[in-house]
Order: C-alpha cells, then structure tokens, then sequence
C-alpha cells in the first residue's frame, strides 16, 4: 500500500481509541489510477497549449502530406459516425486516436483519452465481461474479442456497450495496435428488459387464472368431480 494512505487500525480499538485518527482509504484501483491520469495529463497539456500551437502548426502540414487515403478515410469516418465510438490503441492497449463518435457516447475528450490506457473506459476491477487487459489479450491471440458489458463514462456513470475490439497486424504478422468499435446499447437492453418483465408477468397471470380455474371446479380439470361411493341398485 503507497505510503500516502494510513495503515488500518487493530480491530480491538474502539471508537474512542481512533477519534482523530485519519480514515482508511482503500487503494484505488487501476482503472481509477487511469482516470486520475486524465485528468492530469488535461492540465499538463493546456498548460502547454501555447507552445505547441506553433510547432503543431508546421507539423500538421508534413504529417498530412504523409497521411495516407486510407489513414483519412478511417480519420473522416471515426470523426463523422455518431453513433459509434470508434479508436485506436497502441500494442501496450493506450489510446493513440480517439473519434468524436467516442466523446459523444463516452464522454471523455480527446485529451483526456488519446495518451490513456483502455482501462480507463472500464470500472474498477473491470465489468462483468472482463478486465480490460484480458480483452486486449484475448484480441491479440484470436484477432478479435466481442461482448457486452459495462463501461464507464467521464463522470462516473456507466453505460451497457456492445464491444468490438479486433487486433491490427501487418503483413510481417507483427502486432501494430487495436481499433476498438463501442455501441451504447443501454436503451436496448432497457426494452428488453421491459419486455422480459412483461412476459414474466404474462406468465405470472396465466398461471394463476388456471389456478382459480381449478379452484372453482374443486381442484380437478373439466369440472368433473369423481365419487368414491358406488352405488348397487
């Protein structure tokens, strides 16, 4: 434990015992560790804003003399396409290009994300598909990984994502990064579940029409009730 964070009292100690005594902290996890870095890494870089405007000028020219068409094909249609959150990681799974379609549903801008791990997109201890890094593996040994689960958004709410995340080689069979495709499939998990609930309700009120259905013809079907007695004439 990082020696910022106050070790945890004996159990034995009571309430008097620990009055003024800073509270424990549990240590955060890697994906808050990732988002603290965010938001420090915004303020290193508005910081230097006013530098890197002039040399970012001059460098923009040569690297779009240099970008090819597929490069901004893939640039036009990450930054256009809104509905889903397009971006690309290196082989270490840090995010070197983040679309607009990724802000609008993650919520996280371009600084903050481009420079973060992919983990930062997760909650902490990862969601219930996975860790972040058994993604990104799991990508790199089959070439894709797909699923459902949570992610989280800059604020600290979570969303229900539909994930595609596929591995990049090049022709060598050398590892060049991921390109990552997210869905906000909250509201269609939200219809589902509606519609799950009304079913199951349905069910519900089936089972107990037919149960009063028995109930009124004395707990046997058709009506009908069987005599034990029989009679001789």
């Amino acid at each position: 434990m990082p020696a910022d964070y106050p070790t945890k009292e004996p159990e034995s100690r009571g309430p008097e015992a620990r009055a003024g005594q800073p509270k424990q902290v549990d240590a955060p996890s890697p994906e808050q560790d990732e988002r603290v870095a965010a938001i420090r890494r915004v303020k290193e870089r508005e910081r230097d804003a006013v530098e890197r405007r002039a040399s970012d000028s001059a460098g923009r020219r040569v690297s779009g003399e240099r970008l090819g068409v597929a490069a901004r094909a893939f640039t036009a249609l990450a930054d256009n396409v809104r509905d889903y959150a397009i971006f690309l990681m290196d082989p270490d799974g840090v995010i070197t290009f983040w679309g607009e379609g990724a802000r609008l549903i993650k919520w996280w801008t371009k600084d903050e994300a481009e420079g973060a791990h992919l983990r930062l997109l997760y909650p902490a201890g990862g969601s219930d598909d996975g860790t972040a890094e058994e993604h990104l593996r799991h990508a790199a040994e089959h070439g894709e990984y797909t699923g459902e689960g949570q992610r989280v958004r800059s604020d600290g709410a979570s969303f229900w994502g539909g994930i595609t995340l596929t591995a990049l080689w090049d022709d060598s069979g050398t590892l060049l990064g991921f390109a990552k495709v997210t869905r906000d499939l909250t509201a269609r998990r939200a219809a589902d579940g509606m519609l799950q609930a009304a079913a199951d309700a349905a069910e519900m009120a089936r089972a107990a029409a037919e149960s009063a259905n028995l109930a009124k013809s004395g707990g046997y079907a058709g009506g009908s009730i069987p005599c034990s007695r029989q009679w001789s004439w």
